[in-house]
């Protein structure tokens, strides 16, 4: 899905700071973790699942909830 992905880092930050705004506006508590691809790929070879974006935010959720 590297195509749907922003181009920059900078981009990628925007919306992501947009994203966490209006999820605490909504009243939802978020924690920011940091993904490392070797760690995603196990996750997602473990599972059988397609590297995109549903499998990340699984992960993320995951990390998420261990930390």
């Amino acid at each position: 899905d590297a195509d749907k992905m922003d181009k920059t880092w900078e981009e990628w930050t925007v919306g992501k700071n947009e994203a966490v705004k209006n999820l605490k506006k909504m009243g939802l508590q978020v924690k920011e973790v940091m993904v490392k691809l070797p760690d995603l790929v196990l996750f997602c070879r473990e599972k059988g699942l397609a590297i995109n974006g549903d499998s990340r935010a699984m992960f993320a959720r995951e990390l998420g909830e261990k930390k």
